[in-house]
């Protein structure tokens, strides 16, 4: 929650993110995930939007990509 008050533009710009390798890790690791919430803006790292876009596809569960769906709760203030 600092970074968003005190430098909205890295909070945008800047913010980790999850590759499609991450992804499929989370799910390996913890395979009763039901729900991840994160306290930045997206799953996805602004400067690497297609390795997100990959990693948002397998943590909802679309044909092809990830094997159940998981709710994604982003920018929650934690």
């Amino acid at each position: 929650g600092a970074v968003r008050a005190a430098d909205p533009r890295a909070y945008v710009e800047d913010n980790p993110g999850f590759s499609r390798a991450g992804a499929e890790a989370l799910l390996a690791a913890f395979p009763k995930l039901r729900a991840l919430a994160v306290d930045f803006i997206s799953i996805a790292a602004t400067r690497h939007a297609e390795e997100g876009c990959d990693a948002h596809r397998v943590l909802l569960g679309v044909a092809g990509y990830g094997s159940r769906p998981v709710l994604l709760v982003e920018d929650v203030p934690l």
